[in-house]
């Protein structure tokens, strides 16, 4: 069955239902059609409008937040590798270094198990269980991790993390162990520096690794890879030994090297990630590796920032191994980092997106989120110091779309108001039109139900409908009187009365029938006169006559059959005067349907075909016609014909085929004008009107080829630069104003371009002087003013800039650009004076330093100088001591050979041993004095180094505002420098004035043990002298024991006289270290005194607040 066959019955079944319907249904039914087709294709049209829109400005959106997003963590990272490689080149961490490492190794080992099991204790239960509170319940092989640390890292993590007091996250807490090592006095002096920078920047951990060993020697947090090897040690194949490797092998003073995350054992299998900077010594070697351990927060904070992306969108970062590098704000128990890296099964990224943007591919689509809900997505791979990261901006799909979906429903209401309203309105239309027809319907109901032509339609209006009213009216008074006076013409025939007529006027068939009702009273009556008559008309074709009189016998018959024969006769040609009436209208419809035989049956076939084939070739010229006005030129006269018919036929279709081909050629003609071909030419052989419409075609293809050719060439001409082309082809009309509009476009253009690039090439000259002084109009002299007032505004930028810059070389700081600016201008002001500030305040800062360790250096010097007059003091009562111990000795001596004299030698030594025993308290007092300002000068040396310490930290916080400002800041990073290495020398020369003192400490309290010694025997001579007083029996005993104290005593103060004179060389060491101190603090006085900041001066309080 082919598709005609099938679809005709459906066809002939919607047309039988069609015709089924009643007029106010069809009426309702086009009327809805043509109202509501109009509003559903705009409806659609506005939606699908809005939805790409919005599309467009999602996707905007996502675009926008994504490169923000990128931007600021390529910024962070930037930020953090400048801290690194600054920091590894600070002199400050270079001598922590230094320190570091040697104390590091200098240390007794004891690795009992007594001593050791603490530390073991620390691994078996509290990082085991808190590394199963941070893993879901996994156990690990902590002893096992035990058993694999070298004895020196057992030794440091059992001093600084098994017997530290401090909970555990908290171990960075402890200063120094109490174990009285170098390391712990080293661990003092730059522990708190590393955690401040720690806590400030917010970095997870700080290390310090060896060179030569790999064994971190210092960390801020102390986690289980603190004293290991990152060589031979358990992590040597974690990525924080990768990082070590990496950065032991650069070269280069700002070199660093980087890691990407992965879980990493101390950090409780939290995932990781290390950079790394080598540190070199004064003489360039290479001595460690400082590494950073960053933190996911700072990340976690960028990618949260949530400012655009609605209730359901989120930024997110991933690695190349599909895991996350920062949390999901979605999803934050499976995708969070920590989530993704502990269990990578729930926790990767595997989409769409992921598989593009890994593929180096940025863009947006839409896709299934790793959620399973679908969502735009943006996405663009983003190179982090090396690590091929990806960068994903999402928003689900249906937040995105909500207003398209809340568009379509309010389209949807609107739709469903418009329908009820239509068919409301449809409805009164439609009874407003079929009511007046139902009237019409009716009236000719009841004239043909009861043959009543009295009745009469109302008129109510004016409309078509009133004037079809008016003419049935009409039609029924019409008919009305001729029935009458047909009625009474038949009527009085029927009486015998032949000579009444229809006298009355009628038209049409009416008329007609008028005619033939009196020519048939006319024949009845000549019929009853002459019989014969009758016979001799219808020869002549006279059918009309009738025989109505009443006859009998064979008259009755004849009147019979000739009524019969005239009567067939009437009818026929009654008939083929209706159907020649209906022709003369312009009916061909109409045939001949009355029963004849013979010769008038054969007139009627031949009447009927002839109209039949008239209508049919009407027809089909119609439908010729009809696709014609509808720009259909297929459509020919295919139905059967002879003669004039033929002739009309074939001129018809002759006619049609010629104007189609040429309709053709056109089209042809101007589809490759659409196209941009203006070659193309009308070549159909034509006549008249046709061949002039064909020259018009061909003379205007020709016109705008020429035209757009030249147009072509002129703004090649302008796209290769060269603006002295122009339009010179004759042209007319528009084509001509369009040549015209051109070339002078082409003039002021190319005037405007020679002054930009006049200006341009005196700008990169370094002349701003220069402005375009053409005359020109709309975009033109907008783009002219806008460049001369950039040049304007980047003139006075410049100088403004240079000004400041010339003040800073020459030293004034207080300089600063005043003139308020817009956007990178306003920007590069802010920044030259935040600059300018912060440079007043380093100066100011390292002025007060300076002052503090002059002040300091004068105090110590003060303090040596009262230690020193002390010195000489106990030096001078030591000598008294010493001869008074002479003369106890000769007293002695004097008892032993002269018995005698025993009580009075006795009275004296008691004398003289109770002036010892005093002159022993006071030693040790003034020892005691020295000792205390051991101390004070030892504070007084902390506060020096502190001074260092902030020194140091304020000169490299302006080697980081200097190396941001770039060239502008180069001068004041040498000065900043200078700084550093006088900071350092300040900080080498407190620590040895700490050595120094903490040895003298030593030496003083030795003395004071000995000064005691002496006190507590001078105390036993008078204690003998009493009891030679009291028993002088045991007199040769008691001298002896004396001799022998005495000796003792004399011993001790010889001691105590070299110590003495030690600590005054000590003191004068110190005198002379404070005075190297005081001549630095001068020079670094005299190299920030080429600064001027107009003599303001900052506080520490208004440093601290700033």
């Amino acid at each position: 069955m082919n598709l005609t066959e099938y679809y005709l019955p459906f066809t002939d079944k919607l047309k039988a239902k069609l015709s089924g319907l009643r007029l106010k249904h069809k009426l309702i039914a086009a009327f809805l059609l043509v109202s509501l087709v109009p509003i559903i294709l705009i409806i659609l049209i506005v939606l699908i409008k809005s939805s790409s829109s919005i599309n467009n400005q999602v996707y905007a959106q996502l675009e926008a937040v994504r490169e923000i997003k990128k931007s600021a963590v390529e910024r962070y990272f930037n930020h953090i590798k400048e801290q690194v490689s600054t920091m590894a080149i600070n002199p400050y961490v270079v001598g922590a270094m230094e320190d570091f490492s040697p104390a590091f190794f200098q240390t007794n080992f004891d690795s009992n198990r007594e001593s050791m099991a603490s530390l073991k204790e620390y691994y078996e239960l509290e990082f085991s269980a808190k590394y199963q509170e941070e893993n879901s319940g996994k156990k690990i092989g902590a002893i096992q991790l035990y058993e694999k640390i070298a004895p020196i890292a057992k030794q440091w993590q059992n001093h600084y993390i098994a017997q530290n007091q401090n909970p555990l996250g908290n171990k960075h807490e402890l200063l120094k162990a109490n174990d009285g090592s170098t390391y712990s006095q080293v661990h003092e002096s730059y522990h708190p520096y590393f955690k401040r920078f720690l806590e400030r920047f917010g970095y997870y951990d700080i290390f310090l690794a060896d060179i030569v060993t790999g064994n971190i020697v210092y960390s801020v947090f102390k986690e289980l890879d603190y004293a290991t090897s990152l060589l031979t040690g358990p992590y040597a194949n974690s990525n924080i030994a990768q990082a070590f490797r990496r950065a032991s092998r650069l070269d280069q003073l700002d070199a660093y090297a980087i890691v990407d995350y992965q879980s990493y054992l101390p950090s409780y299998d939290a995932p990781a990630s290390f950079i790394a900077a080598p540190i070199f010594n004064s003489e360039k070697r290479k001595i460690g590796v400082l590494i950073f351990q960053m933190p996911i927060d700072a990340l976690n904070q960028i990618m949260g920032e949530r400012s655009g992306l609605g209730k359901t969108g989120e930024t997110y970062l991933v690695g190349p191994d599909s895991l996350m590098r920062s949390d999901s704000y979605l999803d934050p128990v499976n995708h969070s980092v920590v989530s993704s890296f502990r269990n990578p099964t729930t926790g990767k990224v595997d989409t769409v997106a992921t598989q593009l943007a890994m593929s180096g591919k940025t863009g947006q689509k839409i896709i299934t989120d790793y959620n399973g809900n679908p969502v735009l997505s943006s996405f663009t791979p983003i190179d982090v110091l090396g690590m091929k990261w990806l960068l994903l901006s999402e928003i689900d799909k249906a937040e995105a779309f909500a207003q398209v979906n809340k568009l379509t429903y309010m389209m949807i209401v609107v739709l469903i108001i418009a329908v009820v309203l239509i068919i409301l309105i449809a409805v009164r239309f439609s009874d407003s039109l079929t009511r007046p027809i139902k009237r019409l319907v009716q009236t000719m109901h009841k004239v043909e139900e009861q043959g009543d032509f009295s009745v009469r339609v109302p008129k109510v209006s004016k409309d078509e409908i009133g004037i079809a009213s008016e003419a049935l009216n009409q039609l029924l008074d019409a008919l009305q009187v001729s029935i009458s006076a047909t009625n009474s013409v038949m009527n009085d025939m029927a009486a015998g009365v032949f000579d009444r007529r229809i006298d009355v006027e009628c038209k049409g068939e009416l008329e007609t029938l008028k005619q033939a009702t009196n020519n048939c009273a006319n024949s009845l009556a000549l019929a009853i006169r002459e019989v014969n008559g009758i016979v001799g008309n219808m020869s002549h074709g006279d059918f009309s006559g009738k025989i109505t009189a009443t006859l009998d016998g064979d008259l009755a018959a004849m009147k019979e059959n000739i009524n019969l024969t005239v009567s067939s006769l009437d009818q026929t040609v009654s008939e083929i005067v209706s159907v020649m009436a209906a022709i003369n209208q312009g009916n061909f419809k109409s045939q001949v349907t009355c029963q004849a035989s013979g010769q008038l049956l054969l007139l009627k076939n031949n009447i009927n075909s002839s109209v039949t084939l008239v209508d049919k070739a009407l027809n089909e010229i119609s439908d010729v016609m009809n696709a014609i006005s509808r720009g259909n030129f297929s459509q020919r006269v295919e139905q059967p014909m002879t003669g004039q018919l033929e002739l009309l036929k074939n001129n018809i279709n002759s006619s049609v085929e010629n104007l189609a081909n040429v309709i053709v050629e056109v089209t042809t003609v101007m589809s490759a004008m659409s196209e941009g071909n203006f070659k193309a030419q009308v070549t159909l052989s034509t006549s008249g009107q046709l061949q002039q419409l064909k020259n018009n075609v061909n003379s205007s293809m020709t016109s705008v080829d020429t035209a757009l050719s030249e147009i072509s060439e002129v703004m090649h001409a302008i796209r290769q630069g060269n603006f002295r082309q122009r339009i010179q082809q004759p042209l007319t009309g528009q084509l001509e104003q369009l040549k015209e509009n051109i070339n002078s476009s082409v003039d002021n253009l190319g005037a405007v371009i020679s002054e930009i690039a006049s200006v341009m090439s005196a700008m990169k000259k370094g002349d701003f002087s220069l402005r375009i002084l053409a005359s020109s109009h709309g975009q033109l002299q907008s783009l002219q003013e806008d460049i001369n007032t950039s040049m304007d505004i980047t003139a006075t930028a410049i100088t403004n800039v240079t000004d400041v810059l010339a003040s800073l070389s020459n030293g004034d700081l207080s300089k600063k650009i005043e003139q308020n600016y817009d956007g990178v201008f306003q920007s590069l002001k802010n920044d030259v004076n935040q600059t300018v500030e912060k440079l007043t305040l380093v100066i100011s800062g390292i002025q007060n330093a300076s002052d503090a360790v002059t002040e300091g250096a004068s105090e110590i010097a003060n303090s040596n100088t009262e230690l020193s007059q002390r010195a000489e003091e106990q030096a001078t009562n030591l000598e008294q001591a010493s001869e008074s111990i002479a003369q106890m000795l000769d007293s002695i001596t004097q008892v032993a050979s002269k018995a005698s004299y025993a009580v009075s030698l006795s009275e004296n030594a008691e004398s003289t041993a109770s002036e010892g025993g005093l002159v022993a308290d006071d030693t040790v007092k003034a020892i005691d004095a020295i000792n205390a300002s051991s101390k004070d000068i030892n504070e007084i040396v902390s506060v020096i180094d502190e001074l260092a310490f902030q020194t140091n930290l304020l000169a490299l916080n302006a080697a980081v505002e200097a190396a941001r400002a770039g060239d502008y800041g180069r001068s004041f990073a040498v000065v900043a420098n200078e700084v550093r290495n006088l900071a350092s020398r300040s900080a080498s020369a407190a620590k040895d004035i700490k050595s120094i003192i903490s040895d003298s400490n030593q030496k003083v309290n030795q003395g004071t043990k000995l000064a005691n010694l002496a006190g507590d025997n001078l105390t036993q001579i008078v204690a003998a002298v009493t009891d030679v007083n009291a028993n002088i029996i045991g007199i040769s005993d008691s001298t002896r024991d004396q001799k022998n104290a005495i000796g003792q005593v004399d011993t001790v103060v010889q001691r105590l006289t070299h110590l003495m004179q030690e600590n005054s060389s000590i003191a004068e060491e110190t005198m002379a270290a404070a005075k190297s101190l005081t001549t630095q603090a001068d020079e670094m006085k005299k190299l920030l005194g080429y600064f001027s900041n107009g003599g303001k001066r900052y506080s520490k309080k208004e440093q601290a607040a700033i």
